[in-house]
């Protein structure tokens, strides 16, 4: 796997110059908006809000993170130079190779540990 997790994803695409950062976007009026702007077209870099207001520091938005080849080049760990036809060839490949898991049947889990019902939903 390419990017064990989001963190060392963003890195990624920062040092690849994929990335651009806002800072102070206020989560209603703004942060919809300029993601609305970034889809319009292909290949724009993948936006990263910070510091959003009303939010603790750390709590962070990505958004537009797979919107140009060259994210999902990398982000699949294939060369940044990487074309629309090499992507296709890729998911080809992978489609007839990968190999599934089969499931697990459980009695508990980590979905389980924390259930509420009735009067303990607060939905305001």
């Amino acid at each position: 796997m390419a990017n064990p997790d989001l963190r060392d994803w963003l890195a990624q695409m920062e040092a690849a110059g994929e990335l651009q950062k806002v800072s102070g976007a206020n989560r209603e009026e703004e942060i919809g908006g300029i993601v609305d702007i970034y889809q319009r077209a292909a290949n724009n870099k993948a936006v990263l809000f910070d510091d959003i207001p009303g939010f603790p520091r750390g709590y962070r938005v990505a958004a537009n993170i797979l919107t140009g080849v060259k994210r999902i080049a990398l982000t699949m760990g294939m060369p940044p130079e990487s074309t629309e036809i090499d992507l296709v060839n890729y998911w080809r490949r992978y489609l007839t190779e990968a190999k599934s898991i089969p499931p697990a049947t459980v009695k508990n889990g980590p979905i389980l540990e924390h259930v509420y019902s009735g009067a303990e939903i607060n939905l305001s």
